[in-house]
């Protein structure tokens, strides 16, 4: 959808605005999807960074947590830390 003040412009020069065609059905880009699931995941200072086949992935978690490894899952294997 257009946003209102391009919409004019087409309406002012007497032109058709362009339409939206989509190249492929909703079901068939969930087929082709895949999931990134990192293979590794280090901690450096409290930014959690997991290594994928399209590059790093990173997220910030609080200083009382450390990371033990990854899991069967690929998911990051988190332990907190008590004082």
């Amino acid at each position: 959808m257009l946003d209102p003040k391009t919409n004019e412009w087409f309406i002012k020069n007497n032109l058709t605005p362009p339409t939206h065609q989509a190249h492929l059905r909703d079901d068939e880009i969930e087929s082709h999807m895949e999931r990134l699931l990192p293979n590794k995941w280090r901690l450096e200072g409290n930014l959690l960074i997991g290594d994928t086949k399209f590059g790093p992935v990173a997220n910030f978690i609080p200083t009382n947590y450390i990371c033990r490894g990854t899991g069967d899952d690929g998911l990051p294997i988190l332990e907190k830390l008590v004082l």
